[in-house]
């Protein structure tokens, strides 16, 4: 897996990078000019910015664990973006673009294939599935990433010093087989289960056992309980016969049909009663009737008696006015003003002569209305008074009514004693029918006593085939924990680690040092008794100065940590399924003499030629080594870098 290219913006100190190519470049140098503070020259130029942009934008970390908006440039404050073109072996060209508060793709991570000259967008529904994709497209995780070709001053550990514990920790961690841990405990955890498996299987085959016992003397005390019911079931027949002899003897059968006749005679004589009672009903409305048309008629009787006087009253008026008309003379008349003459006497006489006439032949009219209305009132009062006297007495009815029905009642209470007797005759028929025909309940406790003892036994057949498996597996579990165990397959694969390790260690040391220092790791220490144990350390010796690591110069603990890092990388880049052909070496160079980086930069000219591009990031000038250049300048919050590469 090659990195074809890579662009950079707004990202940690960078502001800007169209494209800065990175494939078969051999030795780069990377060094930083700050034009933002005096106090430094080359520091907090961002120079480490670029390694950390590839690490970014592959895996959302840096290499020194920085991520979420920590990477954001301070002076953009937003916008950032990193992408980066890979080439795999079999020529697959890819793109890998991470943003963080960006316009556009906001914070998204972003995967796209070139296919016939298009890019096609591999990006899935969320960064979690992308990111999955994008570990299979370089063929690692970020773990495997960083620890292969990332090597810095500030995560180089310092492997000779460490405890036993830590350093074999480490190279499992780099071996890959620290995954053999959870292996181991997955082990333990099945063989834990497996022992609980077989001590319950084994304390159910014990149950059963118990079980089948138990199963076994049910069915005998059931078989007994049967018995003994039949017995019962043969006395209780015959006392209910003997009960049932002596209800019939006290029974009267045709008792019941002499109530029931008794019952519908009185009710019959009810019936008639009532309908009187009804009847009655029948009088009392069409009494009302009468009532209402003899008050109608009395006081159509009273309204015409009335009007006779208010009109024998008139007439009265009339008849006088007409005797008293001559003393109008010489009064005014009210309507025209005119003073009555005794010749205008004669036409008022007329006219009042004629009103008494006419209001005497409505009297008249009147008194016939009268005695019209009088000879129907009278009809009416004779026809209400007949009416009344042969009205029913209810009262009478009703007292009769109650005397049957408490004749009633008390047939009734004869019936239902009757009735009684009749249905506990009939109870103690059905009873001796059911005595007869129960089916002894201890039948199916047999049965299913014999059932369940047999279904034991058959389960016990199982159990045991189960029992039998379950201990083989537990046989299993425990060659499993053995193998899985850190004396095991893991020891094993340390044994095999260790020698590839001595080799690469003893590589890099012999050209860092010209042989004079040795470092050998090393799974077996002598104790002070002279005997043998399991402990992991690196031994260190110098030809030409202290016999252990602590008595080394400076210059040379700088080698030694170089070497064994550096062969600690190679173990972890062997578990790449992809290899990666690219290696940052981030200010490894300090604290070495011009002989010791003369001999640092033989090695990792020697890596370039296996990983195509090193990336040497350095405060030193190492021109006179590496021709290919690459300066970061930061100016005004925002760096930029100007790449020199050699033709």
């Amino acid at each position: 897996m090659k990195v074809q290219n890579l662009s950079i913006t707004h990202f940690m100190a960078i502001g800007h990078v169209e494209t800065l190519p990175l494939n078969d470049k051999g030795l780069v140098l990377i060094q930083g000019e700050n034009l933002d503070d005096t106090s430094q020259q080359s520091n907090g130029a961002g120079k480490s910015s670029i390694a950390d942009a590839l690490c970014w934008g592959l895996y959302g970390e840096t290499a020194r664990q920085e991520s979420g908006d920590a990477v954001i440039n301070r002076t953009a404050g937003k916008g950032t973006e990193v992408s980066l073109e890979l080439l795999d072996e079999t020529g697959a060209l890819y793109r890998i673009s991470r943003y963080r508060k960006h316009r556009r793709y906001k914070n998204q991570l972003r995967l796209e294939h070139l296919a016939n000259g298009v890019w096609q967008d591999l990006t899935k529904g969320s960064d979690k599935l992308t990111q999955a994709l994008v570990d299979r497209v370089v063929g690692c995780s970020r773990e495997v990433f960083t620890n292969a070709i990332y090597l810095g001053q500030e995560a180089m550990p310092d492997l000779p010093g460490m405890t036993d514990r830590n350093l074999k920790l480490l190279v499992e961690e780099a071996a890959g087989i620290d995954q053999l841990q959870r292996a181991y405990e997955i082990a333990r955890a099945r063989l834990s289960r497996c022992k609980v498996e077989v001590g319950e299987l084994t304390a159910q085959a014990q149950a059963l056992v118990n079980a089948i016992t138990t199963f076994a003397a049910n069915v005998s005390a059931a078989e007994q309980d049967r018995d003994a019911w039949i017995r019962q079931q043969q006395t209780a027949i015959q006392a209910a016969i003997q009960q049932h002899c002596n209800a019939l003897a006290a029974f009267d059968a045709g008792m019941g049909d002499y109530l029931e006749a008794r019952i519908r005679s009185l009710d019959d004589q009810a019936a008639v009663i009532r309908g009187r009672i009804a009847a009655s009903d029948a009088e009392r409305q069409q009494e009302r009737v009468l009532a209402k048309a003899h008050r109608e008629a009395e006081l159509t009787y009273a309204g015409i008696q009335q009007k006779l006087r208010d009109e024998q009253t008139k007439a009265q008026q009339l008849t006088h006015s007409l005797e008293h008309i001559s003393d109008q003379v010489g009064t005014t008349c009210s309507q025209c003003g005119h003073v009555i003459e005794p010749q205008d006497l004669e036409t008022s006489r007329a006219a009042a002569q004629r009103a008494v006439e006419a209001q005497l032949e409505k009297i008249l009219l009147l008194e016939d209305q009268k005695r019209s209305a009088q000879q129907t009132l009278e009809q009416v009062e004779k026809s209400l008074h007949g009416f009344r006297e042969h009205m029913t007495d209810v009262s009478e009815q009703s007292a009769a009514l109650g005397m049957l029905e408490q004749q009633r009642q008390k047939t009734q209470s004869e019936q239902r004693a009757w009735e009684q007797q009749a249905n506990h005759l009939k109870t103690l028929e059905e009873r001796i029918v059911q005595l007869k025909s129960a089916q002894n309940s201890h039948d199916a406790t047999i049965h299913r006593a014999r059932e369940q003892l047999a279904q034991a036994r058959t389960r016990q057949e199982a159990l045991i085939t189960t029992l039998d498996t379950a201990q083989r597996h537990l046989t299993l579990a425990e060659e499993a924990v053995r193998v899985f165990s850190p004396a095991g397959v893991r020891a094993h694969i340390l044994d095999n680690v260790t020698p590839y390790l001595n080799a690469r260690t003893a590589h890099y040391l012999s050209t860092l040092t010209d042989g004079n220092v040795t470092a050998v790791w090393s799974t077996i220490a002598l104790t002070a008794k002279g005997e043998l144990r399991e402990r992991f350390s690196i031994d260190v010796v110098s030809a030409t100065g202290g016999k252990t690591f602590k008595s080394l110069s400076g210059g040379e603990k700088r080698k030694v940590r170089l070497a064994t890092a550096m062969a600690l990388q190679d173990l972890v880049a062997s578990r790449a399924s992809k290899p990666i052909k690219l290696f940052m070496a981030d200010e490894i160079d300090q604290a070495l003499d011009n002989a010791g980086l003369e001999r640092l930069m033989f090695l990792l000219e020697e890596k370039s030629h296996d990983k195509g591009t090193v990336l040497v990031i350095s405060h030193t000038d190492l021109r006179d080594w590496i021709r290919n250049s690459i300066t970061i300048i930061k100016k005004n919050g925002q760096a930029t870098v100007d790449a020199a590469y050699a033709t």
